[in-house]
């Protein structure tokens, strides 16, 4: 619910007593807490953790944005928009780490990976490719190389198959960027996405009613 919806929804006592402005602004606070990255993004040097994405930090190597990048790991086009800032700097910096539900109390870990899990290939030929599985049943196997190619397999014609159940995913970027580079990286990070479409009704802010009564008293 956004701020404002919400704010309407409130007992017209409390504006009488407290002012629907402050109050306004306990909900915004809230939302705040409440939202993904997008609402709330880090600060930092947004062009500078752009450079870090794509130079050293090499997250475009594997991960589209926008269009532009690798296939073998999930799209972050949107990771400001469905992850807390928190939880994607935890992405980047621990092994095991959870995600927080929108009411902040409740905890669920992580699922387990069951997509972008590294395969290993080799043909009866002696081939090998190395990517991560899109797909595999009893007659065939579907990949994406690291050579950002789809490779389509008859199994019949396989020697070896090994597939990792971890993510090749790292976890130490905060020890493989200097703390600067970090920084920018994630305020970056928590603001490529699109924040949630607002509830129908007044956008936020304090109701018009309150704005006109502070307006007439100056």
């Amino acid at each position: 619910m956004a701020p404002a919806a919400a704010v309407e929804k409130l007992d017209p006592r409390l504006c009488l007593a407290i002012g629907c402005t402050d109050i306004w602004k306990v909900v915004t606070y809230i939302h705040a807490l409440r939202g993904t990255a997008i609402d709330n993004p880090l600060p930092g040097d947004v062009a500078h953790g752009e450079a870090v994405f794509w130079g050293k930090g090499q997250c475009g190597t594997c991960h589209m944005l926008s269009g532009k990048g690798g296939l073998t790991a999930p799209d972050l086009s949107n990771i400001a928009g469905v992850r807390k800032a928190s939880s994607i700097v935890d992405a980047l910096t621990k092994q095991q780490h959870r995600v927080y539900g929108s009411g902040g109390a409740h905890l669920r870990t992580l699922p387990v990976m069951d997509s972008y899990l590294p395969v290993y290939v080799t043909t009866t030929d002696g081939k090998t490719f190395d990517g991560v599985l899109l797909n595999e049943d009893g007659y065939s196997l579907q990949m994406i190389g690291n050579d950002q190619q789809l490779h389509l397999f008859d199994k019949a014609k396989l020697r070896r198959v090994a597939v990792e159940t971890r993510s090749l995913m790292p976890t130490d970027y905060d020890k493989r960027l200097t703390p600067a580079e970090f920084k920018d990286l994630m305020a970056f990070l928590t603001r490529q996405g699109t924040a949630a479409a607002p509830a129908p009704g007044r956008r936020g802010g304090p109701p018009q009613a309150e704005r006109e009564r502070e307006h007439a008293s100056h």
